[in-house]
Order: structure tokens, then sequence, then C-alpha cells
């Protein structure tokens, strides 16, 4: 019994310096001299200064939507949306406005045009083509979800990013679908999608999954296909490689 007693009394004090020594060891890697200093800020000079040239109301505030409706510029015309669907068209070198229409329905993207016709998504899932002459709506189509990213217009077609992951390439006379691929989206990814890249006879578009895909514009046959981030980690935060920048 007594060498129980010696061993007992040897614990404590044995306990109390090994916790001395982590805390020691612990108390050395949260040292500051450990820390990388931070990088010294070079000096910018300034190539040019900005002028502000004009100013306009473009409509109802969206600070309370998660929505981002980004002006158009086509030619020598700039056309801008709001959330109510007021549509409207400025000179781009004065400001003068040229163009006022409103279509009474609920906005999710931002415009696309190509000078003849304008483009818009609803909150609804439907796309709206208006008339740049006198704002007439000249056709609409349904797609299978919203599409908060601006369309793409150009060789007779209009490419639309939906929020599900699928692509549809309609035809610009009449909406009239031509055709849809798309790919999976993951349990997890950000509010937005890219939007598509006309160039040529292909369109480019960025998926939520970190995949950038060509599409042959004609049929939607993938010409080229690359993954440009891969998601890593144990949940759905670490491996979220959405892409919602336009390629360029």
């Amino acid at each position: 019994m007594s060498g129980l007693k010696t061993v007992d009394s040897l614990r404590t004090p044995v306990l109390g310096l090994a916790l001395l020594l982590g805390a020691g060891l612990l108390g050395g890697c949260a040292s500051k001299d450990h820390v990388a200093p931070p990088a010294s800020l070079q000096a910018i000079e300034n190539q040019f200064t900005p002028v502000l040239e004009w100013t306009a109301d473009i409509g109802k505030s969206q600070s309370n939507r998660l929505v981002t409706l980004v002006p158009e510029v086509v030619g020598d015309r700039v056309y801008t949306v709001d959330t109510a669907g007021r549509l409207r068209g400025f000179e781009l070198t004065s400001g003068r406005l040229v163009f006022d229409h409103a279509l009474k329905e609920s906005i999710a993207s931002g415009v696309a045009s190509d000078g003849r016709i304008i483009i818009v998504g609803t909150t609804d899932g439907r796309v709206l083509a208006v008339s740049t002459e006198d704002g007439e709506i000249l056709w609409e189509a349904s797609l299978s979800t919203v599409a908060v990213a601006p369309a793409a217009i150009g060789q007779g077609r209009v490419v639309v990013r939906a929020g599900d992951g699928r692509v549809f390439v309609l035809n610009a006379t009449d909406g009239r679908r031509i055709w849809v691929d798309g790919r999976s989206v993951p349990p997890l990814n950000l509010q937005g999608q890219s939007r598509p890249v006309l160039v040529g006879d292909a369109v480019i578009v960025g998926y939520d999954s970190g995949l950038l895909a060509v599409h042959r514009l004609a049929d939607g046959q993938v010409i080229w296909e690359n993954q440009v981030a891969l998601g890593r980690g144990r949940t759905d935060v670490d491996r979220m490689v959405d892409i919602d920048a336009m390629p360029l």
C-alpha cells in the first residue's frame, strides 16, 4: 500500500509539470516572432482623373433584392431596367432619355440588347424580348427556373443561363427553343450566374460546379470543356467553386 501512495503522490506534480510544458510550447507557437509581417503597400499614382459626364434616374431601387441589374451599352445607347420592369434608354454621350417603357413585370436579370431588341428575365422564370423602337413585347419564352444573369444575343440567337444549371438557346426572332443543355448544380452555390459569352459560332458558359464549357451555337455540342476549379474539403462551403464572373 505504501508503494501505491508513493505513486499517487508523484502523479500530481508530474501532471502539473506536463501541463506547464504544454502551455509553454503553445505559447511559443503563438509568439509574435512566428507571424509573417504584411507586405508593404506600394504607392499608386493615378494615370487619369475620372470626370462625371452625366447621371440619370434608372427607376426603382434594388437594394432590398438579391439581383444585380447592370446596364447594357450598345453603340451610342445605354439601356437599363429596374426591378419593377421600367425600361429606359439613354444617349451614351449626353445622357438624354430616348426610350422609356413600363413592362409592369418583376425583373430578375439585367438587360441584354443587340440594338434591335432588349432581353430581360422575370422572377417567374420567363424571358421577354422587347422592341427598342416602341417598347412592344415581341415574344416571351418560359425557362426551367429564374435567370438572374443577362442573356447573350448574336447570330440570330438568344442564350440564357438559368439558375438550375441549364443553358437555353432561343431564336431571336420568335423565341422558339433551339436547344437546351446544362450541368448539375452543387448543393451549395452562390446567388447569381455567369453571363454566357458568344464568340463566333460558339458560346462560352461558366457553371456552378467550376466547369467552363464551350458549346457549338448551332446545336449545343460541347467543343471544349475544362474544370477550372476543383472543390476540396469536408463541407459544402469548402467545396464551393461557383463560376459567377463573365468569361473574358
